[in-house]
């Protein structure tokens, strides 16, 4: 195979390289194994002589026998401490995150969630961003009023499900508020279904933009944020229990951001947790070529976790809430490899 061969099914053998490993061992590949399989691969590996050499490995011997891991189970109680998340053992706990713009508008219509839910547990998300609310006319994605039939069922329905699979919650009030209209009540309403639960509530998505007030919103007892502005806009000041921020897109100057952002804005705003909630899109149809590569993918991420408390994968897969595609999925591997602490 010549090297431009080799290029041009980059995405294909990551792909299936990423597959295999996750039905034989249950767990994405790191960097060296993702490498060396890549090597085998440029030197004539077929997907079948993977899945054979991973099957007989003692790991997946004891995974197929059922000795790996349970499922997740309930997610962490947190609290924010100085700049960090930490569990009810004072542990420091990292969000990683991917975006479901569209889960509480699924769970609202009775769609099945659980190819999403197993997709993130698979790799190892533990915190979804989802919209409460949304305007197709402003997005072209998401149709979804809090004053749909059902509307609060579907709230408690959708945390108690992402809740006993190990994820999080950042449940974003004020979306295409411009449009959709939602008052004051929808923020203290939306406290009261999730209180109790593993959720952090977002005040809204790029307030400058889409016709909400985060000065207006009270402290609802639980870790809340005043939520985003559009891009490279400090947060909100006061903050809330936690912040919320949109990096500039523009490679390589994101790439300098993913230190010099977290520093600048702990200059100007309280020392809270931090989560990057909207960087730039990865994968298929991404915010530019420098993010369709797992290694930049992981470089960002890896910044994200040392200085943030927390980030968020964004693509236009979780978007749209569906199924990453195969290049979608290499970047998210990556992605996640920088995340773990």
């Amino acid at each position: 195979m010549t090297e431009q061969d080799f290029l041009n099914r980059l995405t294909e053998f990551q792909g299936t390289i990423t597959e295999a490993f996750i039905h034989h061992l249950g767990h994405p590949p790191n960097f060296e194994q993702m490498a060396a399989f890549l090597r085998a691969c440029r030197n004539g590996m077929t997907g079948a002589e993977i899945n054979e050499t991973l099957a007989a490995e003692p790991e997946a011997k004891a995974f197929a026998a059922g000795a790996h891991a349970a499922p997740t189970g309930a997610a962490p109680a947190l609290r924010a401490d100085g700049i960090d998340f930490v569990d009810d053992r004072g542990r420091r706990v990292v969000l990683q995150g991917t975006d479901q713009f569209s889960a509480l508008r699924m769970e609202l219509d009775g769609r099945d969630l659980q190819p999403l839910i197993d997709e993130s547990v698979e790799l190892g998300f533990n915190m979804w961003r989802v919209f409460s609310m949304g305007s197709i006319r402003q997005n072209t994605i998401l149709e979804l009023r809090p004053t749909e039939a059902g509307y609060d069922a579907a709230v408690t329905r959708l945390v108690d499900r992402l809740n006993r699979n190990g994820i999080a919650l950042l449940l974003t009030a004020y979306v295409d508020n411009q449009d959709v209209g939602a008052g004051d009540t929808h923020w203290l309403r939306l406290a009261s279904l999730v209180k109790g639960s593993a959720t952090l509530l977002s005040g809204g998505n790029e307030a400058s933009k889409n016709g909400f007030a985060p000065g207006r919103l009270s402290d609802p007892g639980l870790l809340w944020s005043r939520g985003s502005d559009v891009e490279d806009q400090l947060p909100f000041d006061p903050v809330g229990a936690f912040m919320e921020f949109h990096p500039r897109r523009l490679w390589p100057t994101v790439m300098l951001d993913t230190v010099a952002s977290p520093v600048e804005i702990s200059k100007h705003r309280r020392a809270v947790p931090l989560i990057i909630d909207e960087p730039p899109r990865m994968g298929t149809d991404g915010s530019g070529d420098p993010f369709i590569i797992p290694r930049n993918c992981y470089r960002f991420a890896r910044h994200n976790a040392t200085e943030c408390a927390g980030a968020v994968f964004h693509s236009r897969a979780g978007q749209r809430s569906v199924v990453m595609d195969q290049l979608t999925r290499a970047c998210a591997v990556a992605w996640q490899e920088g995340m773990r602490q």
